[in-house]
């Protein structure tokens, strides 16, 4: 749709302008290490007490649990309330941390899948840890395309110019809509009221003002 594109393109150009003025910092989301522990911890202990309420095997009962990290891992995700607002990306969790900055990761609804980063000279100090969480969009067939959100903040606004109507809204923000919730200087913008109100006093397009200070009564009384 427009909106994913118009918010896309912003996100774009906004990490653009960090690595062109080397201010990009590699920055997970959060990590939910924790909280995939505390669901792990309690999914143990509940297989753990059926199985000896039920006298199984110690052999069965590890296979339960080691086959239900990953399951535990997309429930933490998805617990996660935070979403993008384009669809095509997704969240993902480091599940475990190899050498060469090789890791696994688990794509939320998706599986698990292998991704190997490596960081500029601005981000070499960055460590990867289990349950670190970003966005990823699949560019290929189990090739993912790793993004972070910019720590710049953008905004933009896309209207039709002959209707005036409202095509999409984005903001880099996802907490708050800057393009409509931000504090923003007027600008240029006050310019067609004060130069309609010079039309409407018989002003001229050519007519020369004089660039130099002046005074004006109180909002009023005439001039």
């Amino acid at each position: 749709s427009l909106q994913d594109f118009v918010h896309e393109e912003l996100i774009e150009g906004l990490l653009a302008y960090e690595f062109k003025n080397s201010s990009f910092k590699v920055s997970p989301l959060v990590n939910l290490y924790d909280v995939f522990e505390k669901i792990k911890s309690e999914k143990e202990e509940f297989i753990n007490s059926a199985n000896k309420n039920e006298n199984t095997q110690n052999g069965a009962k590890t296979d339960v649990i080691s086959a239900d990290e990953n399951s535990i891992w997309d429930e933490v995700l998805k617990d996660y309330k935070r979403v993008p607002t384009v669809s095509s990306w997704k969240k993902a969790v480091v599940t475990s941390v190899g050498l060469n900055g090789n890791l696994k990761i688990w794509v939320e609804g998706r599986g698990i899948f292998s991704l190997s980063l490596k960081f500029g000279p601005d981000n070499r100090d960055k460590k990867w840890l289990v349950g670190d969480v970003f966005w990823v969009k699949e560019v290929a067939q189990k090739q993912w395309q790793i993004r972070f959100d910019p720590r710049v903040e953008g905004a933009i606004v896309v209207m039709d110019v002959r209707t005036g109507a409202v095509l999409a809204i984005s903001s880099s923000n996802p907490s708050k809509n800057n393009a409509i919730q931000a504090w923003r200087q007027p600008g240029s913008t006050l310019k067609p009221f004060s130069y309609l109100y010079a039309l409407q006093r018989k002003m001229a397009p050519n007519d020369l003002l004089g660039d130099r200070p002046i005074s004006l009564p109180p909002i009023g009384r005439n001039l």
